[in-house]
């Protein structure tokens, strides 16, 4: 009789234990499906949150000066520089175009004339805002592995656009290594289709806050051992074999808020 209850007690405590662990798998379950949106809005708000939406930001990059001008949906963009012939040129993107001035006086763009002020202007500012871009509409997020590197643990937030709102570049994928304890990026890769293709792999460094929003310097890598498959680099910068193909250091930052 004793071992009849004692058996009957046994299945009670497994089934209960089992039920236990089919709920946790459940929450977790649940909490993954939340994760990513979660992930993406910690990020965003622990790099500078609604400091970028309503502020003047300025810097230089490779001796040339950076503004950008973002208050609500209104937006400019903007490049300053001497060119070689003396000139000055500003370049700008903005809710109503692009535009190009020398000297004050407008230059009409062709569509290759758009696309070069694309790649001079908004792919400088697109890297110094990261990752306040992953909030757009048309950025596409999934947390697709989790990773290690020199002791801290990372989520990986692979990022892919929609055709429409994507920009030119919308067939363009990244991968973001998010600190789990920061909630900082602190690496990306990313394969772009531009210029015959290729992927790059880039480092944080150098961070310090401005005017509430954290700004970096990178590293940029690249290897012959990857192509499409980026979320793989970190394996090849913890074996120390990426080659340093650049760095990009921005530098005499200056934030104004306009809230």
């Amino acid at each position: 009789m004793k071992t009849n209850l004692y058996i009957k007690s046994k299945m009670i405590l497994i089934g209960k234990l089992f039920l236990m662990s089919l709920i946790l798998v459940l929450f977790q379950n649940c909490q993954s499906e939340k994760s990513v949106e979660e992930i993406t809005s910690l990020l965003i708000e622990e790099h500078g949150g609604e400091n970028y939406k309503h502020s003047e930001i300025s810097f230089e990059f490779r001796g040339k000066q950076f503004n950008i001008y973002r208050n609500g949906n209104e937006f400019k963009y903007e490049r300053v520089y001497t060119d070689t012939a003396g000139q000055n040129v500003r370049e700008l993107i903005a809710n109503k175009g692009k535009q190009k001035f020398t000297d004050g006086v407008e230059i009409e763009l062709d569509k290759k004339g758009e696309n070069k002020i694309d790649g001079a202007v908004n792919s400088v500012i697109y890297f110094t805002l990261l990752p306040f871009p992953l909030a757009d509409k048309a950025a596409i997020k999934k947390v697709i592995s989790e990773d290690s590197i020199e002791g801290e643990e990372f989520y990986l937030l692979e990022v892919t656009f929609k055709q429409e709102g994507g920009g030119r570049d919308y067939e363009d994928r990244y991968v973001y290594w998010i600190n789990k304890n920061s909630n900082q990026m602190e690496y990306f890769a990313y394969y772009f289709h531009v210029n015959g293709g290729g992927s790059r792999f880039r480092k944080m460094v150098n961070s310090r806050r401005v005017g509430g929003i954290l700004f970096f310097d990178q590293i940029n890598y690249s290897s012959d051992k990857i192509d499409t498959d980026i979320e793989n680099y970190s394996s090849v910068f913890k074996e120390g074999k990426l080659e340093k193909v650049s760095e990009i250091i921005i530098e005499n930052i200056v934030v104004k808020s306009l809230r």
